[in-house]
């Protein structure tokens, strides 16, 4: 069964598998970046589950970013 588009908004933030499947990488590369700053994002819940903005996730795409994530 295919999944309909979705009637709830986009949300302004991503969960590390979301960004894992977006970037196309293991979702511990998306935790190593997040624990080392060099990806932003904030901790939420008492599960601690990380947040990251999409909009920060967009840019890296658009080569927007100062400086490359090493």
């Amino acid at each position: 069964m295919e999944k309909g588009p979705s009637t709830r908004a986009e949300s302004p933030y991503m969960t590390v598998q979301e960004v894992a499947e977006y970037l196309r990488i293991h979702a511990m590369t998306v935790h190593r970046l997040l624990n080392t700053g060099k990806l932003p994002g904030f901790r939420t819940g008492a599960k601690g589950n990380w947040r990251i903005p999409r909009k920060a996730i967009l840019e890296l795409g658009n080569g927007s970013r100062r400086k490359p994530i090493e």
